[in-house]
């Protein structure tokens, strides 16, 4: 039985940007599991004891990566049957992260390097809006 593949014409900006927020955030969650203290000595967070599935130690970080992941794929699955519920969830979970990051570099409790991580989304969140703008 031939496995359906998704017409990319048919999926709209708004899926076209969850796709590519998706496959970034397989990027983020590949990182985590793979070399967490790779990711986290470049967002200047102290490193993490479990080294990676290379040292076969798992630790909290590396179920906080499946969660990464499951939710790549949560978005992947929403662009690919252009879900506008879950899509909009999504944008909105985003701008809710980046207030939260704004927030926490805002009274010092992380460094401005970790802006770069819900960066992506807002970029995303933004064209999303510019181009429903220009559609009125």
């Amino acid at each position: 039985m031939p496995v359906a593949t998704p017409n990319v014409a048919r999926i709209s900006f708004e899926g076209k940007n969850r796709i590519a927020f998706g496959i970034y955030m397989i990027v983020i969650g590949s990182c985590l599991l793979l070399v967490p203290n790779a990711l986290l000595e470049l967002l200047h967070m102290p490193r993490e004891i479990f080294a990676g599935v290379s040292a076969a130690a798992f630790g909290p970080i590396h179920i906080l990566a499946v969660q990464v992941l499951v939710l790549a794929a949560y978005n992947l699955v929403a662009a690919k049957h252009d879900l506008k519920p879950l899509i909009d969830a999504g944008m909105h979970g985003g701008t809710l992260t980046t207030l939260v990051f704004i927030i926490l570099v805002g009274i010092g409790l992380i460094h401005p390097i970790n802006l770069l991580l819900p960066a992506v989304d807002m970029l995303s969140i933004a064209a999303t809006a510019v181009h429903r703008l220009r559609r009125r």
